[in-house]
């Protein structure tokens, strides 16, 4: 689960820490408390479901970016919970 910073898109300085949440599913992405939104990814057939996101295009597509004109302005952390096996996590910067 990546927390985010996000700032309006407008040149306010609005500025908040907000999460979102990885699950496993079809579920369509939904909001789960003030400052947290859940993103579903479908499973492989071999049981493995890949969480490949862009923080900036989730954003833009979710709450944050569509109602409260915000964007992705940073990665603050990442926070893994539940029974899960990892394999390895790759952290790529977009360019600009």
């Amino acid at each position: 689960m990546p927390g985010v910073k996000v700032t309006s898109k407008d040149g306010r300085t609005i500025s908040k820490v907000s999460w979102i949440a990885c699950d496993v599913g079809n579920s369509r992405p939904g909001k789960h408390g003030q400052h947290e939104w859940i993103v579903c990814r479908t499973p492989l057939t071999d049981g493995w479901t890949p969480f490949d996101l862009s923080l900036r295009e989730v954003i833009e597509r979710l709450h944050f970016g569509q109602e409260e004109g915000l964007q992705f302005s940073e990665l603050m952390s990442i926070r893994l919970r539940g029974s899960i096996s990892v394999s390895p996590i790759g952290i790529y910067r977009e360019a600009a």
